[in-house]
């Protein structure tokens, strides 16, 4: 419980493709972000990234969403953890809804909502304060009406099993042969120069 004179926070743990944007368009919908933007301007609102636009959490993913969010004018705060395992009463969770019950657990005195266009049945599973975005129009003026902030229930989040997950072998082999693939093509875009 928070003490007299204590401010809860406020968290909006964002996806990205489905809610600012259409998923018919790469980047970002002008409109989408002006919705996200309209509402809160002169809150106090921490923004965490959900997306899996983050990938395994690589530090250039983040960097490079937090350069592109912030030339449209959306400050992020910080980034959930993707890389978990886990289950309730052996029904297997998504990695995103582990990393946001891990962040909420981390952020206990908060209030929150997940704005999302996915894992709507986890969402409720849990109780966990989902507005689902329609993917083929992203977010709208219509779904501000709706948001709603949550505090966080501890009974409901401690009762997951999670772990957090190292990347296997044939993960690290991939992201090894990707980066590898990468500066061949590099050097050879530099040959062509």
């Amino acid at each position: 419980m928070p003490v007299l004179g204590d401010i809860m926070e406020k968290i909006i743990f964002l996806d990205i493709d489905g809610v600012l944007n259409d998923n018919t368009v790469n980047g970002y919908l002008n409109r989408c972000v002006d919705c996200l933007k309209k509402y809160i301007s002169d809150k106090d609102i921490k923004i965490v990234i959900i997306s899996s636009l983050q990938s395994t959490g690589t530090v250039k993913k983040r960097q490079k969403l937090e350069k592109s969010l912030g030339e449209v004018g959306i400050k992020i705060d910080d980034f959930i953890d993707p890389n978990f395992k886990g289950n309730l009463g052996g029904v297997s969770l998504s990695n995103r809804v582990l990393g946001i019950i891990d962040y909420l657990k981390e952020h206990s005195n908060s209030e929150y909502v997940i704005l999302d266009d996915e894992y709507k049945n986890d969402y409720k599973m849990l109780g966990l304060n989902h507005l689902e975005v329609d993917m083929w129009t992203g977010l709208e003026d219509k779904s501000l009406e709706r948001i709603s902030f949550k505090k966080v229930n501890l009974d409901i989040l401690n009762r997951v099993n999670y772990s957090y997950r190292e990347l296997g072998d044939y993960e690290l082999a991939t992201n090894n042969l990707i980066k590898t693939l990468k500066r061949v093509l590099k050097k050879q875009e530099d040959i062509k120069k």
